[in-house]
């Protein structure tokens, strides 16, 4: 059976290897792909037991199959692969050798009469006790498209095996790999006061070790974590840190995403974090003594406006027993406009019973502002 290896490949300094290959005798069916089937008596998975069976009748000619082209990426590492599945020549296989951290995106396209399905196996190939890929896709039209991150201590050989499942006609591979990135994010406190300035602390660090980090990455901004809008690029500092002053006051829950795009080097990576600020109590009117079973009127002016005749605002009575304040009364107040931009909470109360009391205002989080308690005034009713 006509196969052979292509070994040891250098391309801009990092080595590969492509293994493209024909699969069984065309007696053999295929069949939807390695993780369909059950392991045959050799320990092996059927499709797997067709690849081991070849590996070791490999001729060191670097000749590829003479319906097999591959073109090398010019930056970066990765591979063009142009072939022909179908008509006995059911599996195609190649090799790329990859580095715990690293992302490997694959492509498959080909014939729409045709039918290929991508597995990616493991460096632990030809271990009996392996029986199923690391990653599959096995859609019924294409583009096959499979993405895949290796893990911190799987560096090593793995395989990229193209199953024919029917028809037959050319397909085009195209296999990239790019080392991850880990990017952290962060804020001195997730809940700030309204209107603050927020600056955020990051830090851009190559998951395998020998690479510089890249020299930039870009700042979004959003409310909702939908919609994003671009604020800044971002030099990397030395050992890889990031530092970003938003030139824009926080007055309702704001996310920020630190993002690398991507290029030949590196795959895309993002982190992201959010400050969500307290509301704004500027005043507040109370009377200055109030009386045992009386009802008397309270006014609290915030900032930033809320929906009129919303009830977004709580008033509260609470009574001090024992060292600590005990709620009493809890009041949802009428919102109104108020003519500085702001908005004012007005609720009746009446003190029940006599000792010391305070009166305060509460915004509880709704999800744009954090939890907010206003100054307050105590009074002591006999």
């Amino acid at each position: 059976m006509n196969r052979r290896i292509v070994r040891a490949l250098t391309v801009i300094g990092l080595a590969f290897a492509v293994l493209p290959m024909a699969a069984a005798p065309a007696a053999a069916t295929p069949s939807r792909g390695p993780a369909s089937q059950s392991p045959s008596s050799a320990g092996l998975h059927p499709v797997l037991e067709r690849v081991a069976a070849e590996l070791g009748s490999f001729d060191a000619s670097g000749t590829l199959e003479p319906n097999d082209t591959v073109t090398w990426a010019s930056e970066g590492r990765g591979f063009h692969a142009q072939g022909t599945l179908g008509d006995g020549d059911y599996d195609d296989v190649y090799a790329i050798d990859l580095e715990g951290g690293d992302r490997l995106s694959v492509t498959l396209d080909g014939a729409t009469s045709t039918d290929v399905d991508v597995y990616l196996f493991g460096s632990a190939l030809l271990d009996p006790e392996v029986s199923a890929p690391v990653a599959a896709s096995t859609h019924a039209s294409f583009p096959e498209q499979l993405d895949y991150i290796v893990p911190a201590n799987g560096s090593g050989r793995y395989y990229v095996d193209l199953l024919s499942v029917s028809g037959a006609g050319s397909y085009s591979l195209d296999v990239r790999a790019r080392s991850g990135l880990a990017l952290k994010w962060s804020v001195a406190s997730r809940v700030v006061p309204y209107r603050s300035s927020i600056e955020l602390t990051g830090s851009v660090r190559p998951i395998a070790a020998g690479h510089a980090p890249p020299d930039s990455v870009r700042i979004y901004r959003s409310y909702d974590a939908v919609n994003w809008s671009a604020v800044s690029t971002v030099q990397v500092g030395s050992g890889g840190m990031v530092r970003f002053v938003d030139p824009r006051p926080v007055t309702r829950r704001t996310y920020f995403r630190m993002l690398f795009p991507g290029d030949a080097t590196f795959a895309r990576a993002e982190a992201v974090s959010s400050v969500k600020p307290r509301i704004l109590f500027s005043r507040y009117r109370l009377p200055t003594a109030v009386a045992l079973l009386r009802p008397f009127s309270t006014e609290f002016t915030f900032y930033p406006q809320h929906p009129r005749g919303g009830h977004s605002i709580k008033i509260e009575a609470l009574r001090l027993e024992h060292g600590r304040w005990v709620r009493y009364q809890s009041v949802w107040a009428a919102v109104r406009d108020n003519a500085y931009g702001g908005s004012a909470a007005s609720a009746q109360l009446v003190i029940r019973g006599r000792g010391t009391w305070l009166v305060r205002a509460w915004h509880p989080d709704d999800g744009f502002h954090a939890s907010t308690y206003s100054p307050g005034r105590t009074y002591v009713v006999r």
